[in-house]
Formats: C-alpha cells, sequence, structure tokens
C-alpha cells in the first residue's frame, strides 16, 4: 500500500483525490492511502473528506491552551 498526504489548503484537492484513477490506462494494483493534513476541525469538513473516501484526516488544533485545543475539537 502506497501513501499520499496533501494538505488542506490545497485548491484542487478533491478533484486530485479523484483523479489518480481517472488518469489510468489500466487498472491501477497498488492500493493508495490518502490523509490529509491540516484539516480544520470542523465537522463539515471531515464529512467533505470521508465522502471523497479520505480515512484518516489530520485535524489542526491550536498550539498552546488547553482550553483553546477542546474548543477547537469540540465546536465550544
Amino acid at each position: 500500500m502506497g501513501g499520499w498526504f496533501p494538505q488542506w489548503h490545497d485548491r484542487d484537492l478533491f478533484a486530485r483525490i479523484a483523479e489518480p484513477p481517472a488518469r489510468a490506462d489500466r487498472p491501477i494494483q497498488v492500493q493508495v492511502q490518502v490523509q490529509v493534513l491540516s484539516v480544520p476541525p470542523d465537522p463539515k469538513a471531515l464529512e467533505q473528506l470521508a465522502a471523497a473516501g479520505v480515512e484518516p484526516a489530520a485535524v489542526r488544533v491550536p498550539r498552546r491552551g488547553r482550553g483553546r485545543v477542546i474548543a477547537a475539537l469540540t465546536g465550544g
């Protein structure tokens, strides 16, 4: 299994996720796991990634302060 780790802020992210199978001139023999990095802690972003077949995702959280991290992860 191979892996690809694009960043969330890539403007063409979802097109690029779908691109490799569409460009192949023969069936792909290797499974490639896509894990997107720097994803905002937003349920809608995670839902978009799940719909595109991305699992897992690395969520971006604040660098300091336990309260800020918990708030970012819980939407509070």
